[in-house]
């Protein structure tokens, strides 16, 4: 029957030789070859061959690491001035202030006013039914008039308004006049920022609100 000397060592003689000159330790050896350190130590005493392979392994990583550190020591050293720094941008994951920053707190406050006092969505002008629960199109959530991405405040309660998940996601980060849109439509300022063609019929609308 073959012994761990047959099997996990002779086999691998140039390999344990490379790993010496690497300058891995005799352990990490062991643990590469699959026996235990004792096992391996056992069998550097009692074989010349492979005690002095691993003699030679040391004595080429030294000459190696002297050689690395002269060609270091050689290269002249250059005063590098540090670039002026920046103050860093607290970092959020990807996600947006009021979603997990420092309007976080003031935001959820706000939208527990909202949802207390707001009954219609701002962008198709229907109710809301706040017994529909998350993620269902026609649940609740809170759309920026004016959208974050184009500075709009996060958690300002002038900046935000009740919507329907899914007219919120059809507005998207668009920007309309609500000034010109309201002198020419005659509507009551709870209908939205914007016009969804596919929410209302707005070629019929004057004569809904008449």
């Amino acid at each position: 029957m073959k012994n761990k000397w047959d099997t996990h060592i002779k086999p691998y003689m140039k390999e344990i030789e490379s790993w010496a000159q690497q300058g891995v330790p005799q352990k990490e050896i062991a643990a590469k070859l699959g026996i235990s350190y004792t096992t391996f130590r056992k069998y550097i005493k009692t074989d010349e061959k492979l005690e002095g392979l691993l003699k030679r392994g040391k004595v080429k990583a030294g000459i190696k690491v002297e050689r690395a550190l002269a060609t270091r020591d050689a290269k002249p050293r250059v005063r590098t001035v540090p670039a002026p720094t920046e103050i860093p941008l607290k970092k959020t994951g990807g996600k947006r202030p009021d979603q997990n920053g420092t309007h976080r707190k003031q935001f959820e406050r706000n939208k527990k006013k909202i949802y207390a006092t707001q009954t219609v969505c701002a962008i198709c002008g229907k109710p809301v039914d706040f017994s529909i629960p998350y993620p269902h199109p026609l649940s609740a959530c809170i759309d920026h008039i004016i959208p974050v991405s184009k500075g709009g405040h996060p958690s300002d309660i002038n900046n935000m308004q009740l919507a329907h998940m899914t007219c919120n996601r059809q507005k998207s980060d668009k920007l309309i006049d609500d000034s010109r849109r309201r002198s020419n439509m005659n509507v009551e300022e709870v209908v939205s920022n914007r016009l969804l063609p596919h929410t209302l019929d707005w070629r019929n609308f004057n004569k809904q609100t008449d």
